[in-house]
């Protein structure tokens, strides 16, 4: 488990935009939506690398505040961090697939 704001974060311009937000994440817990700007966090102005930075000093259940530009509307939102199981994928090859596994993936030896 790790924590993690759940959002994914650019800097254009000048601006802190939201591109992504994962699903059950502290992010979307407090209402923070994709193109979202965001302006300030606990009162500090908000930029890439000072979220991440701000984000990555936080304990379990630390709480903060968000001011966020929304379709040109300004909304304030309280992000409580929470822990996250990580999601991780594998891959494995049964061996009754192997030929056409490495068909499809063209194998060459």
């Amino acid at each position: 488990t790790s924590l993690s704001l759940g959002a994914n974060l650019s800097q254009e311009g000048g601006r802190c935009i939201v591109k992504s937000v994962r699903s059950g994440s502290p992010a979307e817990t407090a209402g923070l939506s994709v193109g979202d700007e965001l302006i300030s966090i606990d009162n500090s102005r908000a930029d890439k690398a000072g979220v991440e930075s701000y984000v990555n000093s936080m304990q379990d259940g630390d709480v903060f505040g968000l001011i966020v530009s929304r379709d040109e509307e300004l909304t304030i939102l309280k992000v409580e961090m929470k822990a996250y199981k990580s999601i991780s994928f594998s891959l494995s090859q049964a061996k009754s697939n192997a030929d056409k596994l490495d068909y499809w993936l063209r194998k060459l030896e």
